[in-house]
C-alpha cells in the first residue's frame, strides 16, 4: 500500500510527507533520535512530496555518530519494520526498542515484522508490549532472510577518493596539516607521501549505512584521506555495510575493481 493511499487512525500520516522531522534524546542524553521520511521517490514532471517509508535513526555522541537506524512501510494500515539495525557495541541497551516506542509515540500502530534483524526472534519478544495487540508469538510469521548485509566488507580494500565523503569538515585537519608543512618546510606532496609512509597498510574506518544509497562515509582517517587525495591514489580501507543490499555491494565490488586497474595491481584483489 502506498502511503498516500491510506487513510486510518493506525497511521500518522505526516511521518511520510516532505519536511517531517522530529528528534527526542533519550537515556538520559546519552543518545537522540530523528524521525524523517525516506528518500522521496524520482519524478521528472511533479514534485513529490509523499514518501513510501519513514525512518528513525538513533544517534551518540550529541549526534555526530549514527549507531541504529529502523525503516518502516505500511502494512495491512498499519506499520512493519523493513530494515532494523544497531552497531554491535551499542547493542543491549535499549536503543532499537525505544525507536519502536518513537515510532509509537509519533501516531503508529506497529505490528511484527516478517524480515529477519539482528538476534530476530529473541527481539521480536522484547518489544512484544510496543506491538499492536502485545502478542509476537501470535501474530508474527517466522522471519526470513533479507538480502542485506551487517559487517565488514572483505572485498572492498581500496577505494578512490571520490567514491567516499568525509563525515567531518576537513578545515580544522588542513590547518593542522599546513602548519606541520610549514615548520618541516614541506610541500603538499612530500607532506602526503610522508604520512602515507607506514601508514598506507591501516584502514580507514568507512561506514555504509543502507538507507544512503551508494554514499560510503568516512568516520576516521580523515589525514590518510587527505594524503591519499594530494597524491591521487587510492585510499586503503575497512568498509562496515549496515543493511546494505547484497546486489548493491556486489555491484560495488565489480565497478570498484575497474576504477582501481588504472592505478596498478597494487590496489586490485
Amino acid at each position: 500500500m502506498k502511503s498516500h493511499e491510506f487513510l486510518t487512525e493506525n497511521i500518522n500520516p505526516q511521518v511520510f510527507r516532505r519536511g517531517f522531522e522530529r528528534s527526542k534524546e533519550i537515556m538520559g542524553g546519552k543518545y537522540s533520535l530523528t524521525a524523517t521520511h525516506d528518500m522521496l521517490p524520482y519524478s521528472p514532471t511533479k514534485k513529490i512530496n509523499q514518501s513510501e517509508n519513514f525512518i528513525i535513526t538513533a544517534y551518540a555522541r550529541k549526534g555526530k555518530m549514527q549507531v541504529g537506524q529502523v525503516t518502516f512501510k505500511v502494512t495491512d494500515d498499519n506499520l512493519e519494520a523493513v530494515f532494523v539495525t544497531v552497531k554491535p557495541e551499542f547493542r543491549r541497551q535499549g536503543i532499537a526498542k525505544a525507536m519502536y516506542l518513537f515510532a509509537k509515540e509519533l501516531g503508529n500502530e506497529i505490528i511484527p515484522s516478517s524480515m529477519r534483524i539482528y538476534n530476530g526472534d529473541d527481539f521480536g519478544k522484547g518489544i512484544s508490549d510496543i506491538y499492536k495487540g502485545g502478542n509476537v508469538s501470535e501474530a508474527a510469521p517466522r522471519f526470513r532472510e533479507v538480502e542485506k548485509y551487517d559487517g565488514v566488507i572483505d572485498g572492498i580494500r581500496y577505494v578512490p577518493t571520490e567514491a567516499i565523503t568525509p563525515y567531518e569538515d576537513l578545515k580544522s585537519q588542513w590547518q593542522t596539516i599546513r602548519a606541520v608543512m610549514k615548520d618541516d618546510n614541506k610541500t603538499e606532496e612530500q607532506w602526503a607521501a610522508w604520512w602515507l609512509k607506514g601508514r598506507e597498510n591501516i584502514p580507514a574506518e568507512v561506514q555504509w549505512w543502507g538507507s544512503n544509497g551508494w554514499e560510503l562515509t568516512l568516520v576516521d582517517g580523515h589525514h590518510r584521506y587527505i594524503a591519499a587525495q594530494i597524491l591521487k591514489v587510492p585510499l586503503r580501507v575497512e568498509v562496515t555495510a549496515y543493511g546494505v543490499p547484497v546486489e548493491y555491494i556486489e555491484r560495488f565490488i565489480v565497478n570498484n575493481d575497474e576504477e582501481l586497474r588504472q592505478f596498478g595491481r597494487k590496489y586490485v584483489r
